[in-house]
């Protein structure tokens, strides 16, 4: 069941049609920023130690990787998430032809794909935890 809704998601994600980064809201959350963007945590390959709950997939095809990190982390802040866990990067080159003046011209393309999970964590962090 959790991956026909996550193959779901992606197929949203895919069909959108928006500039910039696009957003599937799997929780439906009010969008009050919990922390700044800057203070977004970024966990690659492996996820938190802490519990959380996933409350969107985010997408974005353009820029270059650190941009599209920092555009995840705006709207991750905008979302109320507390951390993104990226999922998928990915750099494609493509080979087009266009006519400049009547002549056929050939260039590369090159386009970045990134998917993220933005979270929100569901436990106090370990310096608020009483002893």
């Amino acid at each position: 069941m959790k991956f026909l809704f996550g193959s779901f998601a992606l197929a949203l994600l895919a069909l959108s049609s928006a500039c910039g980064v696009k957003t599937v809201k799997l929780k439906d959350t009010a969008e009050v920023a919990k922390v700044a963007p800057e203070k977004v945590e970024v966990f690659v390959d492996r996820k938190p130690a802490r519990a959380y709950e996933e409350i969107a997939i985010l997408q974005e095809q353009t820029g270059d990787f650190e941009d599209i990190v920092k555009g995840f982390k705006r709207r991750a802040s905008q979302l109320g998430g507390d951390a993104i866990i990226l999922r998928t990067m990915e750099s494609k080159t493509q080979q087009k032809t266009t006519l400049i003046l009547g002549k056929p011209v050939n260039y590369t393309e090159s386009q970045n794909e990134m998917t993220a999970i933005v979270i929100q964590y569901t436990d106090a962090p370990k310096s608020e935890v009483k002893k």
